[in-house]
């Protein structure tokens, strides 16, 4: 929760100009006020709602910018998808026959990035929301230990992929 209360404090510093400190005190006062009227449910709907626009929107923004912004892609020779996107890419000397296969990356990075992709959803949001969104005490309690196991192998798959520990 703390990550959506800076980037809404320093939002509301770009748009009134006053400092990040009193934008962030107010930020977290507004979600504060948010949770308080409209409780942890609120908080869950919220989270399938972002879990589906993430796994609906992306898609659809892939197919949109393929279609619509490649053509206007310099040395895209006003193709779209995937071929404009090539042209696109030799233009600039880049290799698209690497980019474009799924085996230019090792397969532990491309495993990686599904189960992070995966398991990104369940810990975007604060694990204790789960356990405060519960209907019953039993899932409340075990709700954080189980958005551990999913948080814990995201973890390690991040410290190995940015080498600060040796895998």
């Amino acid at each position: 929760m703390v990550f959506e209360v800076v980037a809404l404090g320093s939002l509301l510093a770009c748009i009134t100009g006053f400092d990040i400190m009193t934008c962030s005190i107010v930020a977290s006062i507004l979600v504060t006020l948010y949770v308080l009227a409209a409780g942890m449910w609120s908080i869950a709907y919220v989270g399938m709602f972002y879990m589906g626009l993430i796994y609906l929107g992306l898609p659809l923004a892939f197919y949109y910018v393929l279609q619509y912004s490649v053509p206007q892609l310099a040395g895209s020779g006003g193709m779209a998808g995937f071929a404009g996107l090539a042209e696109a890419m030799t233009a600039q000397k880049m290799d698209p026959q690497f980019w474009f296969s799924p085996f230019s990356l090792s397969a532990t990075v491309i495993v990686g990035f599904i189960v992070g992709g995966i398991l990104a959803v369940p810990a975007a949001q604060a694990t204790v929301n789960y356990a405060f969104g519960a209907r019953k005490w039993k899932i409340a309690r075990l709700a954080p230990i189980l958005a551990a196991f999913l948080v814990v192998p995201l973890s390690i798959w991040h410290l190995c992929q940015g080498r600060w520990i040796d895998c």
